[in-house]
């Protein structure tokens, strides 16, 4: 494989593709054309993953998972010993079927009140079982919306994580003129400035369908963010923009490679070809004249 077909193989990965150094390195001809070995290719290419990739990893998604269930396994126990069931819910490993256990311990004390009340012939302990049965419905409404909303935090949470590597990989492949400090010195600060123009500008950063990042208007989300003309604005160019303006972006012109120049060799005209004996001779005279 070709060095600069592998280099530029790494660049789709990284989402690299429009990188100017990297377009400038591989200008050099005689550097893309060097051989790399296919072997040695494929294990750096096996080893990096691009961010498709790492979402349909099972390694990736094994790591993240537990990090993204330990706050709902935290809620659970909170909601579990309010409730008075914490020991069977400790015991489950599923952050799944905690829920299940909340909701079905919660259904049987309402069987169990409600049969007691039906055998009571004193419209004082009526009323008292119909109080209970009435909290007890309110803790498993409770507990249902509960549920809802911490799935939908664990589903925003790895949305937000996503979106993240999206756009530290937009912003690595950024050439800062700050070039003394660590790129994730710059990352960060361009991340910064992004985020405080954003909520200046009432936009918001989101991912469509297809994982692409998009600009929404913060006031109404299902509205593409617009520029002065309602043209729609890509993220790419609103992070282009506001790096620029804050001098974040290095705007030095790449320096092109001198020109190679061959030397031509010395042309000789037909018919006037030079007699080199001749002329030794006649610079020999010439320099003793010069010295009588």
């Amino acid at each position: 494989m070709k060095l600069g077909d592998f280099l530029n193989t790494l660049a789709r990965k990284s989402n690299m593709e429009g990188n100017e150094e990297l377009l400038s390195l591989l200008s050099n001809s005689a550097l893309a054309q060097i051989e790399m070995p296919e072997t040695l290719a494929s294990q750096f290419d096996n080893s990096l993953m691009s961010l498709e990739g790492a979402k349909n990893n099972p390694a990736v998604l094994n790591h993240f998972k537990p990090i993204i269930l330990k706050a709902a396994d935290e809620k659970f126990s909170i909601l579990a010993e309010k409730y008075g069931f914490s020991d069977e819910v400790l015991t489950e490993k599923s952050t799944y079927k905690k829920f299940d256990i909340l909701e079905a311990k919660l259904e049987e004390k309402i069987k169990a009140i409600e049969a007691k009340a039906s055998k009571t012939n004193s419209a004082e302990k009526e009323a008292e079982y119909q109080k209970q049965i009435t909290e007890m419905q309110k803790k498993l409404s409770d507990l249902a919306d509960a549920r809802k909303a911490e799935v939908d935090s664990v589903k925003q949470m790895y949305e937000n994580q996503i979106t993240e590597m999206h756009v530290k990989t937009l912003l690595t492949s950024k050439k800062y003129a700050t070039k003394d400090l660590p790129i994730d010195v710059n990352v960060q600060v361009a991340r910064t400035l992004l985020d405080a123009k954003l909520k200046q500008s009432g936009a918001i950063l989101v991912r469509d369908a297809d994982g692409t990042l998009k600009l929404k208007q913060a006031a109404n989300p299902e509205m593409d963010y617009v520029d002065a003309g309602y043209k729609p604005v890509t993220f790419a160019d609103f992070a282009d923009k506001t790096l620029a303006e804050s001098k974040l972006l290095d705007v030095s012109p790449e320096t092109p490679p001198a020109p190679r120049h061959q030397q031509q060799p010395p042309q000789t005209i037909p018919g006037n070809s030079v007699n080199r004996g001749k002329f030794d001779a006649a610079l020999q005279s010439s320099m003793a004249d010069l010295t009588n």
